[in-house]
């Protein structure tokens, strides 16, 4: 009975990682369709999309085309911005599923980096209808509207409003919910909505730049100087901290001199005035 045991575990002991054993050992011993996808969906969620990549494409050496794979390689191809491979993917699964949710966010997303906003719009709003929770969905449909194709800034500010108040604690949802109201001039909200997400994460710097630049555009220089300079504490490499610490300097040293040069050009311009004028009169009486 022990050698029958014995010989029915073996195969889950080998399969077992060992202490110390490398992550291309652990794949090595994975060699079933569901381990390999498993283990490729794994590194997706870790962030490490060349390496998802490469499990994954074992699957496909082998033929795989399913609608699984094809999401995952496609998700991974996102990661690394390889948009033209990854919609090949996305399109593929929507061939059999045309309301795949997660191949239509997929594709929109893939669109949009490859500069066709407009085209991006369809799917995203697909998803949006079909899943009116999706924030991804509106949040998709906010960055096509920001994207230089559309300039569509009211319809992104919508967007990126119902995106935020499905994630509040979204950073792409927040900071370009500010960029859409930048650029319909309105830049006192923009200033709140980058406000509270500071309030929430001081350790942003590209956002607490951004902010001091807003606060630049309503000429609250003090404040703007006040919030820049503390993201150079946090970044003292920061070249765009620099750019707006400069811009901002100019701008306070321009309205410094402008008065004091009125304040000095003025009694003298009006002088040299007067003096023109007694000449004028002085000719008059001569001829």
């Amino acid at each position: 009975m022990s050698i029958t045991i014995a010989i029915l575990t073996l195969p889950l002991l080998l399969a077992t990682p060992k202490p110390g054993q490398t992550a291309g050992a652990v794949e090595a011993a994975a060699t079933g369709q569901e381990d390999l996808l498993a283990r490729g969906r794994e590194l997706i969620e870790k962030g490490q999309w060349a390496r998802a990549i490469e499990v994954l494409g074992k699957l496909r050496a082998k033929g795989d085309t399913s609608i699984p794979l094809r999401l995952a390689l496609g998700r991974a191809q996102l990661g690394l911005e390889m948009y033209q491979q990854a919609l090949i993917e996305f399109s593929e699964v929507l061939k059999l599923e045309p309301n795949n949710l997660e191949a239509n966010l997929g594709r929109a997303e893939s669109l949009i980096g490859l500069g066709d906003a407009r085209k991006a719009r369809g799917p995203a709003q697909l998803v949006a209808t079909l899943q009116p929770e999706n924030h991804r969905a509106w949040l998709l449909l906010g960055q096509a509207g920001l994207h230089p194709q559309l300039r569509d800034y009211p319809a992104a500010e919508k967007a990126l409003r119902r995106a935020r108040r499905l994630a509040p604690d979204d950073r792409e949802a927040n900071l370009g919910l500010a960029r859409a109201l930048s650029f319909q001039k309105k830049v006192e909200e923009a200033i709140e909505v980058l406000r509270a997400w500071l309030q929430r994460h001081p350790e942003d710097v590209p956002a607490r730049v951004r902010l001091a630049e807003s606060l630049y555009a309503v000429r609250d220089l003090e404040e703007g100087e006040r919030q820049v300079r503390k993201a150079l504490q946090q970044e003292p490499g920061d070249s765009e901290a620099r750019r707006v610490l400069k811009e901002i300097q100019s701008r306070r040293a321009y309205d410094f001199w402008i008065p004091v040069v009125a304040l000095v050009a003025f009694p003298v311009l009006f002088l040299l005035i007067r003096r023109m004028r007694r000449g004028r009169e002085i000719k008059e009486k001569d001829g």
